[in-house]
């Protein structure tokens, strides 16, 4: 079967390429598959293996040349940029002659429907519906998003033969009126590694980017909470952002220097996760949240907020993690006091936990993908 996933780049250090990278190299190794990237952009972090049966196509469109010049040319360059990426995709396509073409959702997700090929055309949906009302700072930005939402999710969705989206959840709350929509897993992007029955540090972590969505200060409330019971205790936050200066400043007004940090980014997050004991999960909206499963395989246990539209799909409550009504801080105070007071439910989640993170593995989330190609073919 030949198999084209059409993205912007594999070089980023992303979740869509890393997860893309892990997916392609799955399937490249079930017997009869070829599989092509075509990326319209080469990042410097090329950081990734591919495996052998996997052919790397660069269309040397390059959309995030010129964005250090003015908004107007931007949108100027974007326009033609988009006119020679639909001239050198159908290239493409006319000399592989594929069975499938995969969007994964960026630059290439409206015109791959405009392909001239018989191939059955997939998209991936990484993110939850409403993620673009998220991230809207004002009225203009929510009237943009309204927009978008319509042509995307009414217009373009029914022309594809099958959209995946991350989670069951999500499916049942957003696209269950959608016939050609069903839900996928990611799967985990890191090595699996064998239960680790170690002693952990009384700590508990978090990761993501340091952005309002994430909603770290309500964790660190949290946390300044959690300090006056178990003053052992400390917190970690990995990750950069834009609400660092604000994060600094809230810790230094609960004086919690000494046991909350900022570390930063990291390359290596398991060798982080494997000494913590709890993961802590706040977010207010999530695609399908990967770290839970990173977080589980190293034997810790997750509590997180149930956002949209990820942690539910992943956590049975009160087996290998704790989920929380969205936001409720009180609750998600109450429960994870009681965690670390419990030792023996912690150890027990452990390793739930990390069997729970062993479903994940990309020959199985493989497998999956595999079953979708064959009944388009059909």
């Amino acid at each position: 079967m030949k198999i084209v996933y059409c993205l912007n780049s594999l070089g980023e250090i992303g979740g869509i390429s890393k997860v893309t990278v892990t997916k392609i190299n799955a399937l490249a190794q079930i017997e009869g598959n070829k599989i092509y990237a075509i990326i319209t952009d080469v990042c410097q972090d090329n950081n990734f293996d591919l495996h052998p049966n996997i052919t790397l196509i660069h269309l040397p469109i390059n959309y995030y040349e010129y964005d250090w010049k003015s908004r107007l040319h931007s949108i100027y360059s974007s326009i033609v940029k988009k006119i020679k990426h639909k001239r050198e995709l159908q290239k493409a396509i006319d000399i592989i002659k594929p069975d499938i073409i995969v969007s994964v959702g960026q630059a290439e997700k409206y015109m791959v429907l405009r392909l001239k090929t018989d191939a059955k055309i997939l998209r991936e949906l990484h993110f939850e519906k409403n993620f673009r009302y998220k991230y809207a700072k004002g009225p203009l930005d929510k009237i943009q998003a309204f927009i978008s939402n319509i042509y995307d999710f009414t217009w373009s969705f029914k022309h594809y033969d099958k959209v995946i989206v991350l989670t069951e959840e999500d499916l049942k709350t957003n696209w269950s009126n959608h016939e050609n929509v069903i839900y996928i897993h990611n799967p985990l992007t890191v090595p699996v590694k064998e239960f680790s029955i170690n002693k952990r540090e009384k700590k508990i972590i978090s990761v993501g980017r340091l952005h309002r969505v994430k909603n770290f200060d309500i964790l660190i409330n949290v946390f300044s909470r959690i300090h006056k019971l178990y003053p052992e205790w400390r917190l970690e936050i990995w990750g950069e952002g834009n609400e660092r200066n604000s994060l600094e400043m809230l810790i230094k007004k609960e004086n919690l220097g000494d046991c909350i940090s900022l570390p930063g980014s990291t390359n290596d997050i398991n060798d982080k996760l494997s000494s913590a004991s709890v993961f802590a999960f706040t977010s207010s909206c999530e695609g399908f949240a990967l770290v839970l499963i990173e977080a589980m395989l190293n034997g810790v246990p997750p509590i997180a907020f149930k956002c949209p539209c990820g942690p539910a799909d992943i956590i049975t409550d009160g087996e290998d993690g704790l989920l929380v009504e969205n936001q409720n801080q009180k609750l998600f105070f109450k429960k994870l006091s009681s965690l670390i007071a419990n030792e023996s439910a912690l150890e027990n989640m452990r390793i739930n936990s990390y069997r729970k993170a062993l479903t994940y593995t990309p020959d199985k989330i493989a497998e999956k993908w595999m079953d979708v190609f064959e009944s388009c073919l059909k």
